[in-house]
C-alpha cells in the first residue's frame, strides 16, 4: 500500500502540509509589505514583478519542503533508501 493510502501519519501530514502553505503565503506577503515599506506607492509593473519573482521562491520553496519534509519516505532499515543520491552513486 502507497505512503498516501495509509491513515497513519494523516494529520501529521495535514498539519506539515498547513505550515508549508503558511511559510510560502508569509514569503509573498512578506515581499509585498518589504516593497510598500521601501516605496509606499510603488508602480504597478514593480508590484507584479515582486509578486512574480517571490511567488517562484515560494513554488521551490513548496516543492523542497513537501519533497523533504512532508512526504519522505521512512527506511525501515534506517540506511539510505534505494534510489537515493547515496545508493545511487553506489556499483551495483
Amino acid at each position: 500500500m502507497s505512503a498516501l493510502r495509509r491513515r497513519a501519519g494523516v494529520v501529521r501530514h495535514q498539519i506539515q502540509g498547513l505550515v508549508v502553505f503558511l511559510l510560502a503565503l508569509g514569503l509573498t506577503s512578506g515581499a509585498l509589505a518589504a516593497l510598500h515599506l521601501a516605496t509606499p506607492t510603488p508602480a504597478r509593473w514593480l508590484e507584479i514583478l515582486v509578486l512574480t519573482l517571490a511567488n517562484a521562491v515560494a513554488t521551490l520553496m513548496r516543492f523542497l519542503l513537501l519533497r523533504i519534509w512532508v512526504f519522505r519516505r521512512r527506511s525501515r532499515g534506517g540506511g539510505p533508501r534505494r534510489g537515493s543520491v547515496i545508493t545511487a552513486a553506489l556499483p551495483r
